[in-house]
């Protein structure tokens, strides 16, 4: 699992490419992809600190190059503002394809740190 650093009331922007088992690209025209992050794993999704999707947020989990599994994940400073300073935030990445069968794709930790400057929101 990896750790990314971020900041408290920024946007958070990264890419990720998609890849089968056979280590190739996937095409993922049609598929619908989670962006969820929680304080625990365990907390419910109702509980979660952001929940961002393909289809009720197409900005923020954007398909870059569907056939070759391009996806940008995005978090605007409004998901990140109030996010707890000094730990870890668990997040993973789902993917739904269009045989409804569901893999996660990425899974790791944000450690928040905070901001000085609160004036981005």
């Amino acid at each position: 699992m990896a750790t990314y650093q971020i900041d408290r009331g920024n946007t958070v922007e990264f890419e990720m490419n998609v890849i089968t088992h056979e280590d190739e690209p996937m095409d993922i025209t049609g598929c619908k992809i989670w962006f969820t992050g929680k304080t625990r794993p365990e907390d419910s999704d109702a509980n979660a600190l952001w929940s961002v999707n393909s289809v009720d947020h197409p900005t923020q989990v954007a398909f870059v190059n569907p056939i070759l599994g391009e996806v940008l994940l995005v978090l605007k400073p409004e998901n990140t503002v109030n996010l707890p300073t000094f730990r870890k935030v668990a997040f993973d990445v789902q993917i739904k394809d269009t045989a409804n069968k569901v893999y996660t794709i990425q899974k790791g930790h944000f450690q928040v740190n905070p901001d000085v400057t609160r004036t981005t929101v």
